[in-house]
């Protein structure tokens, strides 16, 4: 009996797979819009108090595009995101991986959002499945108003928030100044 050799799997660098996911999500931004973008300098790099709120502001989110400052992005690709927790009673409560959720991934950015005025946009991918933009859904009803319904989308409700996953190519999809006048819309009738 010929005993065969298993093969082992190369084991990811997570700090790696994140950057790599960064650096592809703005460089479709700068393809598909013709931005700058670019990885957010010390990307999560800043928790102390101690850092100016400048500095805090300079470094939240993952990617900056610098003619949509209005815009805060977090970027997320993991083997599984754990899209299930978001339908159990309590999903506030960590899982018993030490995976993050989904649900965490949104409260961290709602919370950056919140605090420094600006509009989230959480981009994540589970590994072998397309890229998804998760939003407000007050966010996407702007959208809808200014090119339609986006076929490829479901709603996600928990604790009182309202959000509208969708194909990120789909976003990708408007031409920069679409995008800007849906942005200016969100801002003038801004609420969180």
């Amino acid at each position: 009996m010929i005993k065969e050799k298993k093969v082992r799997k190369k084991k990811i660098n997570a700090k790696e797979k994140g950057d790599r996911f960064e650096r592809e999500v703005y460089n479709l931004f700068k393809k598909h819009w013709g931005v700058t973008a670019y990885k957010t300098p010390g990307s999560g790099a800043f928790t102390s108090r101690a850092v100016s709120r400048a500095m805090k502001e300079a470094s939240a989110g993952d990617v900056v595009i610098e003619e949509l400052p209005e815009l805060i992005f977090e970027c997320k690709n993991y083997y599984s995101l754990h899209f299930s927790n978001w339908f159990k009673p309590d999903p506030t409560k960590p899982p018993k991986t030490p995976a993050q959720t989904l649900w965490n991934f949104w409260l961290k950015l709602e919370k950056e959002a919140i605090e420094f005025k600006k509009i989230p946009l959480l981009i994540c991918k589970e590994d072998s499945s397309p890229k998804v933009a998760i939003m407000f859904k007050h966010h996407y009803n702007v959208i809808e108003e200014h090119i339609g319904s986006i076929d490829t989308r479901f709603i996600m409700k928990k604790k009182g928030t309202c959000l509208v996953a969708l194909n990120f190519s789909e976003l990708l999809s408007l031409d920069l100044e679409t995008v800007r006048l849906i942005i200016s819309d969100i801002v003038n009738g801004q609420k969180h």
